[in-house]
Formats: C-alpha cells, sequence, structure tokens
C-alpha cells in the first residue's frame, strides 16, 4: 500500500511539473480613450474606448464639481427621461439627454482580478437649437477637432542645449496622427541622440516629435496645475493629460497633484539670474493677457503684447514688480460660432483632455507666444422616427414613405391611402395627441419628436 502511495505522489508531482508556473496578473490597460462630446439636447450620442487584458467593462459618469460619481446604469434614477446602453461593452449610448447632464464628465473602468484602470474622463457638452451651452459656457472641445486654415505655425530658436523632453510626475508615450498610444512609456528623450519611433518604426535624430503627456495619479489625488519649462500653468479645467505635437526642441514638464510642491520651479535667486537686457516678450494671437492679483484674478485692463525685460507696474494691483518673470492670464478671444480645439506654444501644439479656454502662467521667464487655434462648430442635428399607417409621407428625402427617420425641423406631408376621404387621421406628434374628424385632407406638419399617424379610412 505504501509503494502505490509513493508511486502516486511521483505521478502527481512529474504532472504537475509539466504546467507553466503562473504569472501574475497586471491590471488592465487603456488602448483608446474617449473623446469628448457635442449633442443638442434630447438627442443621443455615443462614447467609445478600448482596452486590453480586463474581464470586467463599466462606464461611469462624475458631476463638473466631482462630488457625483455613478455608473452608467444608474444615470436614468438621477436624469429623467435618459436612455443609456452599453453594458459590458467598449461603446456608452446615451438618449434622450437633458440639458442637465451639460458638463458632465464621462469615463470607463476597465477591471480584472489586478485591479482596475479608468480612461480619461472626457465632458459631455449639451446644446440648444442655436449650438449654445445648455449652461451659457460657449466653448466646447471638438470631438475630431479640424485644423483651421488661420492655424499659424511660429517657432522659437532654442536655447543650445535644450534637447531634452523630460517628465516629472507623468509619462511619456508616442502617439500617432489620431493620439492613440503605441509603445511603452517613458519619461526623457533626447532630440540630440538618435531615437526609435515605434509607430513609424523608424529611427530619428534631432527631428519633432508627437507624444502624449499623461499624469500619475494615484487613487484620491488629482492635478491642481503643471509646470512647463518652469512656469506654472493653472489651466480653467482639470488637465490630466495632453498630446503634444510638432515638438522640435526639449521641455521639462512636471505634473504636480494636489497637496504637493513643483519640484522644477525656479528660485528667487535664479529668477534674479535671469534678467538680462535681452528682450523678454509675452504675445498672443487670437488670445488676450491681463494681470492678476494675489487671487489669479484677472484685472486692470487686457493686452497682447507685454516686453516684462525691465521692472513693469502690474494693472491688477498697482504694484511695481521685478521683471525677469511675469504672472499672466491667458483667454482665447474666441469669434462668434467658433471653438477651440487645440493651443500653440512657441509653435508646438497642445491638445488638452478637456475643455482649456483660459489658464494662468506663473513665473514666465521665457519669450512665449500664445494661440488659440479655432475650428467651426458643428451642431449634429436629432432624427426621429415617422410611423404611418393606412397612409404615406413624404418630406427629407422620403417619397410614398410609410416610416422612416427624418432629421429634427423637416416638413413632411401625411397622404391618407384607400378607402374614400370622409375618414378621420388620429395620432401623437408635438403637443400631445392629433385628431381630426372633420378635415380628411393631407396634412403637414414640421418634425419636432418621435410621431405615428393613423387614417381611418371609411369603405363605401
Amino acid at each position: 500500500m505504501t509503494k502505490k502511495i509513493i508511486s502516486l505522489l511521483m505521478l502527481l508531482t512529474l504532472v504537475m511539473s509539466c504546467f507553466p508556473v503562473a504569472q501574475a496578473a497586471s491590471v488592465p490597460e487603456v488602448i483608446t480613450h474617449p473623446e469628448p462630446q457635442i449633442v443638442i439636447e434630447g438627442g443621443k450620442c455615443t462614447f467609445t474606448a478600448a482596452g486590453k487584458g480586463h474581464t470586467g467593462i463599466t462606464w461611469r459618469l462624475r458631476s463638473p464639481d466631482g462630488s457625483e460619481d455613478f455608473p452608467f446604469t444608474d444615470a436614468p434614477k438621477h436624469f429623467s427621461g435618459l436612455k443609456v446602453s452599453g453594458k459590458n461593452s467598449n461603446k456608452l449610448t446615451l438618449s434622450k439627454i437633458p440639458g442637465e447632464m451639460d458638463g458632465w464628465l464621462v469615463y470607463c473602468c476597465y477591471s480584472n482580478k489586478a485591479g482596475k484602470t479608468n480612461t480619461d474622463m472626457v465632458p459631455l457638452f449639451v446644446t440648444d437649437r442655436s449650438g449654445n451651452r445648455i449652461n451659457g459656457n460657449d466653448a466646447m472641445p471638438a470631438a475630431t477637432p479640424a485644423p483651421a486654415a488661420d492655424d499659424v505655425k511660429t517657432t522659437f530658436t532654442q536655447a543650445e542645449g535644450e534637447k531634452v523632453l523630460r517628465a516629472i510626475g507623468c509619462v511619456i508615450h508616442f502617439v500617432d496622427k489620431d493620439g492613440n498610444i503605441k509603445g511603452d512609456s517613458f519619461t526623457e528623450l533626447n532630440f540630440g541622440e538618435a531615437y526609435y519611433n515605434p509607430l513609424t518604426r523608424k529611427t530619428v535624430t534631432d527631428g519633432s516629435v508627437d507624444v502624449k503627456i499623461s499624469a500619475e495619479i494615484p487613487k484620491g489625488k488629482r492635478v491642481a496645475y503643471w509646470v512647463i519649462n518652469g512656469a506654472k500653468y493653472t489651466f480653467n479645467n482639470e488637465v490630466k493629460s495632453f498630446t503634444l505635437r510638432e515638438v522640435p526642441y526639449g521641455m521639462v514638464i512636471e505634473a504636480v497633484l494636489s497637496g504637493n510642491t513643483a519640484q522644477t520651479l525656479p528660485t528667487a535667486e535664479e529668477i534674479q539670474q535671469r534678467r538680462t537686457g535681452t528682450p523678454l516678450l509675452v504675445e498672443t494671437k487670437s488670445a488676450r493677457m491681463s494681470h492678476v492679483n494675489d487671487k489669479n484674478k484677472a484685472s486692470g485692463g487686457s493686452f497682447t503684447e507685454f516686453d516684462f525685460t525691465d521692472d513693469f507696474t502690474n494693472n491688477a494691483t498697482g504694484e511695481t514688480e521685478q521683471g525677469g518673470r511675469v504672472t499672466v492670464r491667458v483667454a482665447a478671444s474666441i469669434p462668434e460660432g467658433k471653438l477651440v480645439t487645440y493651443w500653440r506654444f512657441n509653435g508646438a501644439r497642445l491638445n488638452f483632455n478637456s475643455d482649456v479656454t483660459s489658464f494662468v502662467v506663473e513665473n514666465l521667464a521665457e519669450s512665449m507666444l500664445y494661440q488659440p487655434v479655432f475650428y467651426t462648430k458643428t451642431t449634429p442635428v436629432p432624427e426621429y422616427t415617422i410611423n404611418c399607417t393606412s397612409c404615406t409621407f413624404s418630406g427629407g428625402g422620403y417619397s410614398n414613405a410609410k416610416s422612416g427617420t427624418v432629421p429634427y425641423g423637416t416638413k413632411i406631408t401625411i397622404t391618407p391611402i384607400g378607402g374614400s376621404y370622409t375618414g378621420y387621421w388620429t395620432g401623437s406628434y408635438n403637443a400631445g395627441n392629433y385628431s381630426d374628424g372633420v378635415s380628411a385632407k393631407p396634412i403637414t406638419w414640421t418634425v419636432k419628436n418621435n410621431c405615428s399617424f393613423y387614417w381611418h379610412a371609411e369603405i363605401n
């Protein structure tokens, strides 16, 4: 008996040795982040994301101030009439969207046994029929931004030796033309040396680069501000990531989280050393600047060019400040019917993950040109379903149709078929039930919602 047991144990040991050692599971990875969406009140939109290594997918919504956060399946409890779909799916579809959802944030959570990974939070903007934001803010980001004709590139000659793009509190990824990430993250890239771009599969020396900068945010933290080349940038919305395009020179970029202090801000002594006779200009194109007070509130008039080489008077406080650095608020001058799609900082293109229409820059100690680039906003038109029983309709490209989807505002004509013209109409439309037992002629109506028409014919 003992020999049999020993033999069985040896056999079991041999069998177990044939199985590979289990690898430690890793958290899911986000492949594609969702894009911001713009929709007319009462309309429909879809958010799309992609991930790998996950066993669960959950879409979530967060209020603009961050006080509320819940899974999408709970959204109809918070917003009357809202319809949602997207369970365990890479696509979240919202329909009959109410105006109070304007400015809410949407993101996707990928999970497995090792943990969870969230996509970027992107905004949902809800407009009225004229394309104006429900909450009164006219500026909205494009879901798929297109370059504008007035986008004039401006480059500055960089100081010798500034060849390294370095990230602190954030990571760098190469991106393709659509902003999709490929390859491992890194924190330093030397433009003065040959480097391999995994997207283009080419080795580049001292050329321009397209990358995405993403903050590393622990649970319970948020991005308070960013430091770019020693200057502090506080944006009008939380910026967790941005795509940096056409960058032909080095930069030092740091994401600073709530409760933290930047490592790269210059000291007062370093700023004093930068005071030279060289002109230090901060300029704007399609934007305006203002001085700010100690609470970063702009006042005292605006300007588009400022030389801060010499001591100057801060128009917001009335006090004299030393030259060699400046703090200003930069705000886009948004033309009617236009939206900010991205910014240029000294020629480099920055696509932010949130709606950046203004920012405060502190400790600026180098010549800069800030330019917002606009595109013409287009507002999607919602479509509604028409059903016609014992009748046909025409309009919106339809002829003799009995059902179909028609854009908002289409004028349609409903015509009865069969029987005599002594019948009557019933059906649902704009203000409720429609019933006409007197005039049994064709009727014309402007589509404003889903509707059905019924022709009750009296057969002679």
